[in-house]
């Protein structure tokens, strides 16, 4: 779906799932978010990309960035990677 309000959106450390969450769960709804981040980035002479990935915020409680290999994963849409070392 390309509507991040319906995206199962998931956290893991090394395999290990940290939270789980669907779009929806952010006050307002993602599409607002996404308008309020915008309006601002642009106001403050940002220039937004094609392929430019915009993420709003943790949902759910914040985890601390503790050392491990990171899977963040939206939907089927895209999944974002990283190590802390």
């Amino acid at each position: 779906s390309t509507d991040p309000n319906t995206w199962k959106i998931t956290l893991r450390r090394d395999g290990q799932l940290l939270h789980e969450a669907t779009g929806d769960s952010a006050k307002g709804g993602q599409w607002a978010n996404l308008l309020s981040i915008l309006n601002n980035l642009t106001s403050q002479g940002h220039l937004i990309r094609a392929g430019d990935i915009i993420i709003s915020g943790a949902l759910g409680r914040v985890h601390p960035g503790e050392p491990g290999i990171y899977e963040a994963r939206f939907g089927d849409e895209q999944t974002i990677r990283f190590s802390i070392r």
